[in-house]
């Protein structure tokens, strides 16, 4: 009993204790919260103030880098380097030229343009100076422009009307505004080390852009937190009048319940807890996934060796029966030839197998795709790879061209290097060379692979076609098999020889351009153009093109910012020019609906998955070495 008693008293002093401790916590959890909130406050008030500035930066980022893009085509002038090349005489004649160029530019925006040479000499004036300028140095590697490695002897410094670059900042982001309805103010630097295109080794400090932001963030954040902070003090007040039986209900009770299963329970835990069980499960699948992974990359590397691997093998064993028919070891060519037979069988099974249990080979091996991909850049591709390893010759490519064909890359490359290599062994004069060409003929592509080596004999040039090998001519391999490719093209490969004088393979295909490709570009006078690229050429490029225009025409290094521009501007006639990076992005966002047309300048032929998106979504590609004027057509 009195034990009994003794234990009532604990459980009393314990529950005043959890009641006083409860009691203290709740106040620490009320003045935690209060600090908490004002800090979420302050943190989101800072956040804003960034994103303010950051709406300017980027607006300043784009205005500076069209400027700097029309500098450039200034810069990279003839008539205007000539001028910084020239003596004080000399370089009269080129004034007016220089004068009359930057006339052109906006004259309420820019207000005066002065050129200094390396001993700090005034060259050239245009205009009044302003205390609001920037200091750009102009760096030539040769005959061009080049901020990176040139030679930076010469500058230029541009002056202008601060209050018109605020205006043209308002142009390219509408959250900057001109009025006193603004939501943020501050004082903002627009010039630093770098402008656009050029370093900038100096510039004005004084004089800063007093900038209004007008922006509003949501409010949602500031509204959950007063919820949030309403349902805590709701819930607080009302636990206070039931804490006394939510402790009794919720925490004494237990406790003893646990105190005498202690003491009287002699239950003892036999059996794993489940929750043991399911991670074990779960590491196993995982386990099991990787192992799948690790698989699969297994297979692929595994069947693109065996590809590779057949041609060559399929040769060597082409050709040895005629080494042992003429070789007195036989007894150890048998061997080679046991150990080659066992290198093929193995390399067929791997890739058998590899292309029967592999879902996804044709995925991994894109090459083995058909696609549309230019002849000409194929064939330059193959003849640099082919020089590392057959350099005692000469190689006159002529390739000028753009021929589309429809078929795989992989079968294409594979079967020229066959014939090149027939070429090459052919070849036993001091003077090696081999000339490939390639011209167009109605609607046909010629490939013409010529060597100056033995020849074939006029009476066995029929055998050689068919496959038969000829000793002192190379060892023949895939000519038949090469005849019968072009022909699967709906083309042919015709061979003339003349025997001590060398070869020609002449190869003709059907030409087949792809309906995504484009040689010119459509535009109205309502066309509003986007360049959305980071490739410094393209940009110049297109500058160039745009002198002849007088469109609407934006350029963006990001394509967050000219989305962004989009919504907030109405603009119905869109047209987009872009690379494949970008390309990539819009296409997986699913942000092209709202371009009207969309053009991908290319290297070089696109890749099949692109060369599908393009096909699905409409869209067209163009060469990078397309970029002229005569590129843009208008349509009245």
């Amino acid at each position: 009993m009195g034990k009994r008693i003794s234990t009532q008293n604990d459980l009393y002093k314990f529950q005043k204790n959890i009641k006083r401790i409860v009691s203290i916590f709740l106040i620490i959890s009320i003045v935690i919260s209060a600090i908490f909130f004002a800090t979420i406050f302050l943190i989101n008030r800072q956040l804003n103030r960034q994103t303010y500035k950051s709406l300017v930066d980027n607006a300043n980022k784009n205005l500076q880098y069209n400027l700097s893009a029309q500098f450039a085509i200034i810069a990279n002038d003839p008539n205007f380097i000539s001028y910084l090349r020239s003596g004080d005489v000399s370089r009269q004649k080129y004034f007016s030229s220089i004068r009359w160029t930057f006339s052109n530019f906006d004259p309420k925006l820019i207000k005066g343009v002065k050129i200094i040479n390396s001993i700090n000499q005034n060259i050239f004036s245009y205009g009044k100076p302003t205390d609001f300028f920037t200091k750009i140095d102009i760096c030539y590697l040769g005959n061009k422009i080049n901020s990176s490695l040139g030679g930076c002897d010469d500058s230029m410094i541009v002056y202008f009307n601060s209050n018109e670059y605020l205006l043209q900042l308002h142009k390219l982001e509408p959250h900057i505004v001109t009025d006193e309805n603004s939501t943020f103010k501050f004082y903002y630097q627009p010039f630093s080390a770098k402008f656009g295109l050029f370093h900038s080794s100096s510039y004005s400090t004084n004089n800063l852009l007093n900038v209004s932001v007008s922006y509003e963030t949501p409010n949602f954040f500031l509204i959950s937190i007063i919820f949030a902070l309403s349902i805590f003090l709701t819930c607080l007040l009302i636990s206070h009048r039931y804490l006394k039986a939510i402790i009794e209900k919720e925490l004494i009770v237990p406790i003893k319940h646990i105190t005498d299963s202690l003491y009287n329970s002699e239950h003892k835990l036999s059996t794993k807890p489940e929750f043991l069980a399911e991670l074990n499960t779960l590491i196993e699948v995982v386990n099991k996934y990787n192992t799948q992974q690790v698989y699969t990359k297994l297979e692929t590397v595994a069947g693109e060796m065996a590809h590779k691997l057949n041609n060559p093998i399929n040769g060597i064993r082409a050709v040895m029966p005629k080494i042992k028919l003429n070789s007195p070891a036989t007894s150890e060519l048998s061997l080679l030839e046991r150990y080659i037979n066992s290198i093929y069988n193995l390399t067929s099974k791997i890739l058998h197998d590899f292309r029967e249990s592999s879902s996804e080979y044709k995925s991994h091996d894109n090459l083995s795709q058909p696609r549309y991909f230019i002849v000409e850049q194929s064939i330059n591709q193959i003849i640099n790879d082919f020089k590392i390893h057959h350099d005692q010759c000469d190689y006159l490519v002529t390739c000028n061209s753009t021929s589309w064909i429809y078929t795989a890359p992989i079968e294409l490359e594979d079967t020229l290097v066959n014939l090149l290599n027939n070429s090459y062994e052919s070849l036993t004069s001091q003077q090696k060379s081999i000339t490939i060409n390639t011209i167009q003929h109605l609607r046909n592509v010629i490939i013409e692979i010529k060597d100056t080596g033995h020849g074939i004999p006029k009476q066995e040039l029929i055998n050689v076609q068919l496959g038969k090998s000829l000793k002192h001519v190379g060892n023949g391999i895939g000519l038949n098999s090469a005849i019968k490719y072009f022909q699967s093209l709906q083309g042919s490969l015709n061979l003339e020889s003349q025997e001590g004088s060398g070869t020609t393979v002449t190869i003709t295909i059907p030409l087949s351009t792809p309906s995504w490709w484009r040689s010119q570009i459509p535009y109205t006078d309502n066309t509003i153009f986007f360049i959305v690229t980071d490739d410094m050429y393209i940009i110049s490029e297109w500058q160039k093109i745009f002198l002849y225009i007088d469109n609407s025409k934006f350029y963006f290094t990001e394509l967050e910012g000219a989305l962004k521009y989009i919504k907030q501007t109405i603009t119905p006639e869109i047209l987009l020019v872009t690379t494949n990076r970008f390309y990539n992005q819009i296409t997986k966002e699913n942000s092209y609906n709202i371009f009207k047309n969309i053009y991908l300048i290319c290297e070089t032929a696109p890749d099949y998955e692109v060369q599908k998106t393009l096909s699905a979504l409409n869209h067209y590609a163009i060469l990078k070495t397309q970029l002229t004027a005569s590129i843009l057509t208008i349509i009245k």
